[in-house]
């Protein structure tokens, strides 16, 4: 059964005025220990928002079966969520991505035909040595993107190149791209899908890539400028983008090494990033500096290990850990607390992506780590 059925059964004893009105108490604030034995919910508190009956609306249309989806009513940590559901297929739509039949087959069609692509990329010229691309199927510098030239610049500082200008990717060792592996790998899926980079070969220990650009072996300068950008004078809307994408992945990096060092169980960073990166977003958005959301983070961890003797059952240490952090979060920003800065761990390395930001584009340095970087104090607007 999907999971977001398996527990509406739960409240079914309730008539719809009932219901209604559970919904409302618990959303005003309303003790859940209490709600679940005034209204004989057999279910953890935890998990009282799965029982709530789901809403049909035409809000939102299933974009496979064309039928009214369903509102999944959040939970009081996750307000701002919307997300429906489709109960013929079982689609989803809302922030996170939808892993229901239709959706995988998609992608996978999607990943064949990015396949099929790269391969045609792929065309030698055997008169020219030095250059193996087919220029009118390559890409000129002029034509990337601010994300573009900042993912290609950064990847191309730490992975040698060949003389064909080939490069070879590791698949059992990591790079020092990105902060984090899930953040280095949305680079590399950008820039090939993209059509910047493509496959050459692979094999079970590595993967031989192409950098798609357009006279990148007879024009050093355009190497040399893509790797070391001149300062901009502006930042704009992209830009921002990317230096908020760093901040939030080097706190979760940092996060990980801080569970290994109060010896917490561990989780894979894509586990810590679906629990954490909305709140660490907010909290940038909120004023604080990356050093700052650091020492919420080292806080929360060391107060969760040592309220429960570092027995914590793995599937409760991420939501005990944020509850903690938000919580002195919350507390902070209303009461403008000063709240220190605290390094980074001993095992994180600067990514080529900060040092190509920070030291480059903006000329700041360990500025952009150590203060807020906000966009009214940049001057930048959306549109």
């Amino acid at each position: 059964m999907n999971k977001h059925f398996k527990n509406r059964h739960k409240t079914n004893h309730l008539s719809p005025e009932e219901n209604t009105e559970l919904m409302e108490r618990y959303y005003a604030g309303k003790n859940i220990i209490q709600l679940i034995e005034e209204y004989s919910i057999d279910i953890p508190p935890r998990k009282i928002s799965s029982t709530f009956q789901l809403t049909k609306t035409s809000e939102q249309i299933c974009k496979f079966c064309k039928s009214e989806m369903y509102y999944v009513p959040p939970s009081r940590n996750f307000l701002h969520r919307k997300e429906y559901i489709c109960k013929t297929c079982y689609h989803r739509e809302g922030i996170l991505d939808c892993e229901c039949r239709n959706c995988i087959a998609k992608k996978q069609d999607e990943a064949d035909k990015k396949r099929t692509l790269n391969k045609q990329k792929l065309a030698i010229e055997s008169d020219a040595e030095d250059n193996l691309l087919m220029l009118e199927k390559a890409i000129s510098d002029e034509d990337l993107s601010i994300r573009e030239r900042v993912y290609l610049g950064a990847l191309l500082r730490c992975i040698p190149l060949t003389q064909n200008y080939l490069f070879v990717l590791d698949k059992t060792q990591t790079n020092n791209l990105a902060p984090t592996m899930p953040y280095s790998n949305i680079i590399l899926e950008t820039l090939i899908s993209r059509g910047i980079i493509f496959e050459v070969s692979t094999s079970s220990l590595s993967s031989k890539f192409a950098v798609n650009i357009k006279n990148i072996s007879i024009d050093k300068k355009i190497l040399f400028d893509l790797m070391y950008p001149k300062q901009m004078e502006d930042v704009d809307i992209e830009l921002f983008e990317i230096i908020r994408d760093i901040q939030t992945y080097e706190s979760i990096e940092y996060f990980s090494h801080t569970l290994e060092r109060f010896n917490l169980p561990n989780f894979l960073q894509d586990q810590i990033q679906n629990k954490f990166f909305l709140l660490f977003r907010r909290m940038l958005m909120s004023g604080y500096s990356t050093a700052q959301l650091l020492n919420f983070i080292y806080s929360a961890i060391r107060n969760t290990a040592a309220n429960n003797n570092c027995s914590v059952q793995n599937m409760e240490l991420l939501s005990e850990i944020y509850r903690c952090l938000s919580n002195r979060y919350n507390v902070a920003l209303a009461d403008s607390w000063t709240i220190k800065n605290y390094n980074r761990a001993y095992q994180q390395e600067v990514s080529e992506l900060f040092k190509l930001i920070s030291n480059d584009l903006l000329g700041i340095g360990e500025t952009l780590f150590y203060e807020a970087y906000n966009l009214e104090n940049k001057g930048i607007t959306y549109d």
